[in-house]
């Protein structure tokens, strides 16, 4: 990938699946960490790995709230 609208939306779709799983186990989140990676299966394509911690204000489980943090 390489336009920026296919990485959201798969941010998005972690961020939302993560949620999900929070929910199930009655658990919150308080911070988040958004990875990206490149080039891990294929020896020819260049490598790139990059990521940020995000500390919400307050614990959730919101699905909404995690995706705008992300």
């Amino acid at each position: 990938m390489t336009e920026l609208a296919p990485i959201k939306e798969a941010v998005a779709t972690y961020t939302s699946r993560a949620a999900e799983k929070l929910r199930a186990q009655q658990s919150l989140c308080k911070r988040l960490r958004v990875s990206i990676r490149t080039g891990q299966f294929n020896p020819n394509e260049a490598k790139y790995a990059n990521g940020i911690l995000v500390d919400l204000p307050y614990a959730t489980d919101d699905t909404r709230l995690l995706t705008k943090a992300a």
